[in-house]
């Protein structure tokens, strides 16, 4: 039996595809099936985009490798050879942390303003590394396993990042 959604074959004792995870016995039409599929393994959240912007502000950017790690399980059931860590995110959070309180004994010393430019160097390079992970994970996943392509702009990602993938989650949903 093939999968109707990525066309891999399985036994035909099979419920579910081995290589996209999606029920193989789902009807032939294809709204319907692509509806199905994607409340099976699509599982992010619709969050509110006021909040999501008052929590980024007021957590001075924290909140936004919180964000990431509260999805992290979440994006790893997407159909994708890549995967996240967990570990990653938890980095990010102490590096915002200590970027906090570098920059913050930085201003009251000049000898700790170059490091701390460099650590917050540091912590925006890796974040968006990651960000830009996600972006391909989701990317190929709807483009791969369900043949609808979610386009996230290369540089709406860049400056908008977790505003912009909450948006264009609660559009799909």
């Amino acid at each position: 039996m093939f999968c109707s959604i990525c066309g891999k074959e399985n036994l035909n004792t099979a419920n579910f595809c081995v290589l996209c995870g999606c029920n193989i016995h789902l009807s032939q039409s294809g709204e319907k099936k692509f509806n199905s599929y994607a409340n099976e393994v699509f599982t992010l959240k619709k969050m509110d985009l006021t909040l999501l912007l008052i929590l980024i502000t007021v957590t001075a950017g924290l909140y936004i490798p919180v964000w990431l790690l509260m999805r992290a399980n979440d994006i790893n059931k997407l159909n994708s050879r890549e995967k996240v860590s967990s570990d990653i995110y938890i980095l990010l959070i102490m590096m915002s942390i200590l970027n906090f309180l570098i920059s913050s004994i930085g201003l009251l010393n000049e000898k700790y303003i170059l490091f701390a430019s460099f650590f917050q160097l540091a912590y925006f390079i890796t974040l968006f590394i990651q960000i830009f992970k996600v972006r391909r994970i989701v990317n190929e996943h709807f483009s791969k396993y369900i043949g609808k392509k979610m386009h996230f702009d290369a540089i709406q990602t860049l400056i908008l990042n977790i505003y912009y993938f909450q948006y264009k989650i609660n559009n799909f949903l």
